[in-house]
This record gives C-alpha cells, structure tokens and sequence, in this order.
C-alpha cells in the first residue's frame, strides 16, 4: 500500500471507532484556492500535486498523504509529527530545580571559602556549563516569609530565564546584607522546602522531564517538627518520583543526618553509586562542584521511555524539533535510535545523543502504532 493510499484509507474511516479525538484536515480536498492537477496536469514550479488532486505550495500539505510516514497535516497545513494521535513528545531542555539550604550553618569557613559561598559557587558552576541545555530553578530555605517553618517563596521558577535569574539572585546574595544571605531565620525546614518543589512540578502536563536537587548542610530543625518531620519529606520526595520527578540528595561537609540523607535519596529515585551512601556526599567546595556537575550530567539523559510497547512491530518514527522544523531520525546505533524493547525505551545513540544534550533541539517526538489503524494506542502517553 502507498503511503497516499494508507492515508487514503485513514481519512475515510478516521479514528471515530476507537473513540481518538483527532483531526483530519482537507482529507477531501483543498479550500478552492488551489489549482486541480493530476498526470495531464502538472503544478507550477514551487508547488505539487496533492494526493487530494490540487496543486499545493512546496513544504506545505493539504492532508496526511503528502506528508512523510509517522507526520500528520496540521492545522496550519504543514506536516507535523503524529503525537496527537500515537506516541508521545518530550520538550527539552529538562528542568532541574535545586533546593538549597541558607540555614545560619552555612556561614562558617570551609578551607578558603564559607560553606555558602561553596554551594553559590557550586550552583552557579553549573548553571554556567550548562547553560541552554537545562532550565533551572531555584529555592533558598528557610525564607524570610514568617512563620519560620513555612517556605513561600520560589527564588526562581524553572524556565528559559532561570540560569540568567539565578546567576543574578546568587551573585548578590554573597553580599552579607542580601535577603537570601544565611542570616536568618536560623532554622532548617527541609519538609516546607520539598513540598514547595513538590507545587513547582504540580504540572504533570508539562511534557518535559524534571528533577529536584536538595542540597543541605543540616538536619530538621526541632522548632520545625524535628525527626517526625523526616516522614514527611521522605513521603513528599516519594511522591515527586512517582510522579516523574527524581530528587538528587546532596549532603554538604558531613554536618547533615547521613541515615536520613540516605532515606531522603532513596526515596528520590536517583541514589549515587557509593556502596556506603545512598545520598551524595561533598566535603568542600571542590567536591560539592563535582558532585552537582556529575547529577546535571545525569539529568541530560538520550533514554526516552515509553510507556509500553509499540503494537506494531518496527512502526516507530521519531522527529527532532527545533527552531527550523522537525528533523526525522533514523535507527541506527552509531547515530540515531534504538529501541529497548526489554526497557521499554528508546536510547539515542552517538551524534544523535550529543544533538539531544547539546540545547540545540526543542522536542522529542517519538510515534508509534499508526500502522495498526484503530489500535492506535493514542492516550497510552
């Protein structure tokens, strides 16, 4: 079968049996401002012969059958991936929002430098290497918003301006007169802090990939609740990751509970591969930069996981999205995709993989099932 023919068939019949609210545009035909055409009429320089049999501008479509497999014509009528009826997209860059402590402990000296100025340092290490290919936010707890224990305030939502906010916000409060230098109040509320990043991912519906970073030199306060507050935080950071957020824990300078450190990773999803921590520790500001370094290189995954597998078997097409358009990506191992069947993913490989963590695409655009007609598994994602 062509593929004029199979999207013949599929503007005919549409999905209205499997229930799939989907759209077909022009499936019979242009709005009359194009010219009919067929052997013994050919189009213009410029334009083809759409498979509705009128003359049609170059890279634009006026229904499914004159766009490549696994593309659909779209509301503006240029071919688009079919994500709205199989697969699933994910925007990128990924989101990543640290969680950091400005409790009074983060005055005193480490080595050169004091633990705050480390974990400024540190921050704004990454946010700079990694600029254009991670949004960042940013929480600073506790905050001056009273009472002591609660957090109201997110420094900075994760977002395209996040690195250029944070890099402004952190640079100024070195200064010991800033609003977010340690100072005070001299509490530590990891609870209100993680259920504040929990309300900053609220939007599952986002369609890009987000993780926590906590960072913490302490404990929870006894004036906050103390150990009976841990539950609390182990549950909060338990329930970002059911629902696609990992936490990354990070204990600075060994002052922090390593037992429950070790229950807050676990929980996250995210653990580091030392046989004796669950959570990552950093003893000093060259340590703490590796250690953040090491956890945003983690987060610029090329695995991309489905929610099940294809039910066609080989109909998989993905695109690149970028400024220019949709790119499609071929199999291959050494530069493009291949499918993980027993993972349940897609993992991009060589040039490919660097293209995805580069910055330099918006989406990932991965289809599937449309050579299976009704079966179409359109709400699986």
């Amino acid at each position: 079968m062509t593929i004029g023919t199979w999207r013949g068939v599929i503007c005919a019949a549409g999905f209205a049996a499997a229930g799939m609210a989907a759209v077909f545009f022009a499936c019979g035909g242009g709005d009359g401002a194009e010219a009919p055409c067929g052997a013994a009429n050919p189009c213009p320089a410029g334009e083809f012969c759409s498979v509705t049999g009128t003359c049609m501008g170059n890279g634009r479509c006026l229904a499914d059958g004159d766009c490549d497999m696994g593309m659909m014509c779209g509301k503006s009528r240029t071919c688009v991936p079919a994500t709205d009826r199989c697969g699933r997209v994910v925007q990128v860059p990924p989101e990543l929002l640290f969680v950091v402590d400005r409790s009074c402990s983060m005055q005193p000296a480490i080595g050169s430098t004091t633990k705050w100025a480390a974990a400024v340092g540190a921050v704004m290490g990454v946010v700079n290497k990694y600029a254009g290919m991670l949004y960042f936010g940013l929480i600073l707890f506790p905050d001056k918003v009273k009472p002591n224990c609660s957090q109201d305030v997110v420094a900075v939502t994760p977002g395209a301006s996040g690195g250029d906010d944070i890099r402004t916000l952190l640079t100024a409060a070195l200064d010991t007169n800033s609003e977010y230098y340690p100072s005070g109040p001299c509490v530590t509320n990891i609870d209100t802090a993680m259920a504040a990043a929990a309300n900053v991912f609220a939007d599952a519906g986002k369609g890009r990939d987000t993780f926590a970073l906590l960072l913490t030199d302490g404990v929870q306060s006894d004036s906050c609740g103390g150990a009976a507050q841990d539950v609390v935080t182990e549950g909060t950071i338990a329930t970002l990751y059911a629902h696609g957020t990992p936490t990354f824990v990070v204990g600075f300078n060994a002052q922090a509970d390593r037992a429950e450190l070790d229950r807050f990773a676990a929980a996250g999803g995210v653990p580091s591969t030392d046989p004796t921590d669950a959570y990552y520790p950093a003893q000093d500001d060259a340590t703490l930069l590796a250690v953040l370094d090491g956890i945003a290189q983690r987060t610029l995954t090329c695995d991309f996981p489905l929610t099940g597998d294809p039910p066609c078997a080989g109909d998989i097409y993905v695109f690149f999205g970028s400024a220019g358009g949709y790119a499609a990506v071929g199999e291959s191992t050494s530069d493009g995709w291949s499918h993980d069947a027993a993972g349940r993913k897609l993992v991009f490989n060589g040039p490919a993989c660097d293209k995805v963590r580069s910055g330099a695409i918006t989406g990932v655009y991965v289809v599937y099932g449309l050579d299976c007609g009704a079966q179409c598994p359109a709400a699986a994602d």
